[in-house]
C-alpha cells in the first residue's frame, strides 16, 4: 500500500503533498521508476496499436495505388504515418504521454528526482499564481518603506514597510555605509503594515548574510 501512494503522490507537484511524506526517498524514487517505465510502456504499446487501426483506416485509400510502382506506395506510406504522429489528436495525447513517461523515467533513473504530471505541475503553477496576485491584491499598492529613527537607545532604526520582508536577526543590513542587525518586528498602519526595529550590528558580530538595503526595493517585487 505504502508503494502504491508513494506512485500516486509521485504524479503530485510536492506542494499538493500536504502533511504527506514517503516512508523512505528510496521508495519513493522506486515507485517513481516504476511509474514512469509502466507509463513508457502503456503509451508506446497503445501508440504503436493506434497506428496499425488507423493505417487500416486508410487502407482503401492505398489500394488505389496499390498497382502504382514502389515509390507512390511508400511516398503515401508516410504521408499516413505523418498524418497519424502530428494531426491525429489521440495519437498526440499518446505522445505526450510517452515522452512525459521516458522523462519520468531517465530522471528519477539518472539523477534521483521524481518529476511531476506535467499537467497537474503547469495546473499547481496556475493555481499558486492566481493565489499570489491574490495575496498581493490584498496587500495593496506598493509604496516606498518608510525610514524612521529609532528611540535613541537600543533601537537605531524603524523601517516601516508595506510589504513583509525575510529580514531574520542572522541577518546584517547594510544601510547607508552602516550595519544593522533585525531586534524585533510589529504590526504598523495602513499601507505600511510591516516595521522592522533595527539596532546597529556589533563590531565583534560575524557577517554571514548581508543585505544591501534600499527602502525603495519593496517597489520592484521579485
Amino acid at each position: 500500500m505504502a508503494f502504491l501512494t508513494a506512485m500516486f503522490m509521485g504524479l503530485l507537484p510536492r506542494s499538493w503533498w500536504g502533511k504527506w511524506q514517503p516512508d523512505s526517498t528510496v521508495t519513493l524514487r522506486h515507485a517513481a521508476l516504476a511509474e514512469g517505465a509502466l507509463q513508457l510502456g502503456v503509451g508506446m504499446v497503445l501508440l504503436a496499436w493506434g497506428y496499425v487501426l488507423f493505417f487500416a483506416m486508410r487502407a482503401q485509400q492505398l489500394s488505389a495505388v496499390a498497382n502504382t510502382n514502389e515509390g507512390t506506395q511508400l511516398y503515401y506510406s508516410f504521408l499516413v504515418t505523418v498524418e497519424y504522429l502530428l494531426v491525429h489528436p489521440s495519437s498526440l495525447l499518446l505522445e505526450y504521454v510517452t515522452l512525459e513517461g521516458a522523462v519520468r523515467t531517465l530522471t528519477v533513473w539518472t539523477s534521483g528526482e521524481v518529476v511531476p504530471n506535467w499537467g497537474l505541475r503547469l495546473l499547481a503553477w496556475m493555481t499558486a499564481s492566481a493565489a499570489g496576485r491574490r495575496a498581493e491584491a490584498a496587500m495593496g499598492a506598493r509604496v516606498a518603506d518608510a525610514v524612521l529613527p529609532g528611540d535613541g537607545k537600543e533601537i537605531a532604526l524603524r523601517i516601516a514597510s508595506c510589504r513583509p520582508k525575510t529580514w531574520t536577526p542572522a541577518m546584517t543590513i547594510s544601510f547607508r555605509d552602516e550595519l544593522f542587525e533585525v531586534v524585533r518586528s510589529e504590526e504598523g498602519a495602513p499601507p505600511r503594515r510591516h516595521v522592522y526595529l533595527l539596532r546597529k550590528s556589533p563590531p565583534s558580530k560575524i557577517v554571514r548574510g548581508l543585505h544591501a538595503y534600499d527602502p525603495e526595493e519593496v517597489l520592484r517585487p521579485q
